[in-house]
């Protein structure tokens, strides 16, 4: 059986995701996130800054953790 790439495992996280926020912080907080690999089990994803990190971890960070079980 085929791995799903990391693209499309971040790609159905987001989908749920914008089920679970609003429209404006979906755009503003998720749409900016890229997935650039997929190690083991790790998904790694790139923000576009140190503030962007910091606030998703204290904002979002359940719901993402959530959305890749």
């Amino acid at each position: 059986m085929q791995e799903r790439s990391y693209q499309e495992i971040w790609n159905n996280c987001l989908t749920i995701i914008s089920d679970n926020v609003s429209v404006q912080n979906f755009k503003t907080w998720f749409k900016p996130i890229k997935a650039v690999a997929l190690n083991e089990k790790i998904l790694t994803i790139q923000v576009p800054s140190q503030f962007f990190y910091e606030w998703l971890e204290k904002n979002y960070i359940t719901l993402i953790k959530k959305t890749l079980k």
